[in-house]
């Protein structure tokens, strides 16, 4: 009988580190973790980075330049639409009325949309921060395109002028973006 190991995704938080920004941290659930020598769960360097890269980097930046609608924190819970709710193998949160859609227009994205769940507000309000909700969610879209594989001798030129350590970290985004375990996100902003 083969035993086949226990998935256990987790939460990372990301901060900002413009102590100028509104939005300070980041909250992304449903982690694709790795058991460490001591037996714990952990994410790796490689898949923090990726987020830090592809996620936090995109969304801090993006908040700096919103001019109707400034936003302090956000939660993230990364989603595949292939799989239930119930199958994702960690606590999704429902969507439901209120909740925003925000579809990608981005042709080659592998993330195909991110719903934005209700954030209580007055109707007032709502309008201001649901456009202020897809011009900061919206340029995630491009970050997931999945690159078409680079030539060998591209690899090896990013070898020579980058050093082997940076161009391999490269390859590594290169193959996550390609093999994402995700391709949806369910947001919560405020």
């Amino acid at each position: 009988m083969v035993v086949m190991p226990e998935e256990v995704y987790l939460q990372i938080n990301l901060e900002s580190q413009q102590e100028e920004d509104s939005l300070r941290t980041i909250d992304v659930f449903g982690v694709p973790s790795e058991r460490s020598k001591s037996g714990e769960y952990e994410v790796s360097e490689q898949i923090y980075g990726f987020f830090e890269l592809f996620v936090a980097k995109e969304l801090f930046k993006t908040n700096r330049t919103l001019s109707q609608y400034s936003f302090e924190s956000v939660k993230i819970w990364l989603y595949d639409t292939r799989e239930s709710r119930e199958a994702q193998g960690y606590t999704v949160p429902s969507a439901d009325l209120e909740t925003i859609r925000i579809s990608s227009e981005v042709k080659d994205s592998e993330l195909k949309y991110i719903s934005v769940l209700d954030a209580g507000l007055t109707e007032t309000q709502r309008p201001t921060w649901e456009t202020g909700c897809k011009e900061l969610l919206t340029p995630l879209f491009q970050r997931f395109i999945s690159p078409e594989e680079p030539p060998a001798i591209l690899h090896e030129f990013l070898q020579m002028r980058l050093g082997v350590k940076l161009a391999n970290k490269l390859d590594l985004y290169f193959n996550m973006r390609k093999n994402m375990c995700f391709d949806a996100l369910i947001v919560q902003a405020k």
